[in-house]
């Protein structure tokens, strides 16, 4: 028998755990939908924002600061629901939560992607079956909200470029760059996939120059060519919380508070205020305890015990280190900065530091269920399904 041939029924028992995965993030995200209430405040926006995208999408793109991808996703998944349901506000609010479910089941695909690359298929199923049923995984991916469609454009970038670094390939790069594009499409922050990129390329001393130049350049016009017709209709670089703006602290933030204490209480702006009394608050110490707690909060405590042992007994290393470490890095700058301009940082902000930490968390239940499995017999497998439904159980204790 060929290669191919003895692969096919590993990857027919791979597939075949993936649909059961999926299915397992599916129910408890239609779950979510049944039991709520009530959707976000952002959740009003963006339905509001997809409705007048429909009506007028140059005068929307303008008016909303909000990044257009997922209102129009609203809109694309609203079409077939105007067919069976009322024009009103519960078909655009199922519309809405319609698009981050299939975000949800995306992202469950993508992180499948990323940690097989990093620790083969079988940790990659561990850290899909992970996020299918991570509480605020389930509870944002249910909800009107960017989150989950996010994550999985941007987990889908990530995986794409360690696959283009390690198989060499350059249209793995290329497509690494345009899952970029589509998460800064969705969120701002989607566009430091890019920056990744570029990063590692810059670190992989083993190509040529010329390639590697050539490659970045490439990767830059991939990803202008899909964001740069928003960003002339808008006439903006990034509409919502500029990079400018947001990485203005330490000795500028002090200058501008300075400059703005000699003001006079009816000459300063509410707003700005509010932000100065943020950033004054904020102190250095303050700031990373506060971007520690909540990604231990938006973990649960248990996925981030699994990740520091997995980071004990197999880390990862080379390229696949690089791309990790500098996406967790500049995701993590970026919550820093987030905390000190505006005083705000939420277990939202933190949900992609868990995403980055699974893989880790993946390997170290992996270890964990092989060392129960030779003290108390059986397959290791049976092991870690057993403790996956434990941690499960206890990853759902109300995170406060």
């Amino acid at each position: 028998m060929t290669s191919v041939a003895l692969n096919k029924p590993i990857r027919r028992r791979v597939l075949a755990s993936l649909l059961v995965i999926c299915a397992i993030g599916l129910l408890l995200r239609a779950y979510h939908v049944w039991a709520a209430v009530a959707i976000s405040p952002d959740s009003a926006l963006l339905i509001t924002y997809a409705r007048q995208l429909a009506e007028e999408p140059l005068a929307a793109l303008r008016a909303y600061d909000q990044h257009p991808l997922y209102p129009a996703l609203i809109l694309v998944f609203h079409k077939p629901i105007g067919w069976i349901a009322d024009g009103g506000s519960t078909g655009w609010i199922l519309a809405g939560r319609l698009a981050a479910i299939a975000g949800s089941l995306g992202a469950i695909l993508a992180i499948y992607w990323l940690t097989s690359r990093l620790y083969g298929r079988r940790r990659g199923l561990i850290a899909a079956a992970m996020l299918a049923v991570l509480p605020d995984a389930c509870r944002f991916g249910a909800d009107v909200l960017t989150d989950l469609p996010h994550l999985a454009l941007y987990l889908t970038g990530l995986a794409a470029l360690l696959t283009g670094m390690q198989t060499r390939r350059s249209l793995y790069l290329l497509l690494g760059a345009a899952a970029s594009a589509l998460a800064f499409l969705t969120r701002p922050e989607g566009g430091s996939v890019l920056l990744v990129g570029l990063l590692v390329l810059l670190l992989q001393r083993a190509w040529p120059l010329r390639r590697r130049v050539g490659l970045a350049v490439a990767m830059i016009l991939v990803f202008c060519c899909l964001v740069g017709p928003y960003q002339l209709a808008t006439g903006k670089l990034v509409p919502k919380k500029s990079p400018l703006e947001l990485f203005k602290f330490g000795f500028a933030a002090r200058v501008e508070r300075a400059a703005e204490s000699t003001e006079l209480p009816e000459q300063t702006h509410p707003e700005r205020a509010l932000t100065v009394a943020h950033a004054s608050r904020a102190t250095t110490l303050l700031v990373p305890i506060n971007v520690l707690y909540q990604w231990v909060r938006a973990g649960r405590v248990v996925y981030i015990l699994l990740a520091i042992v997995g980071m004990v007994v197999a880390r990862p290393r080379g390229i696949a280190a690089r791309v990790l470490g500098i996406a967790l890095g500049i995701h993590l700058l970026l919550l820093h900065a987030l905390e000190y301009r505006y005083g705000y940082l939420d277990r939202r902000h933190a949900l992609l530091l868990i995403a980055l930490s699974l893989p880790v968390a993946a390997e170290g239940a992996w270890w964990l269920s092989r060392k129960c499995a030779t003290r108390v017999g059986g397959p290791p497998r049976g092991c870690c399904v057993r403790s996956m439904g434990g941690m499960n159980t206890c990853a759902r204790v109300p995170a406060g």
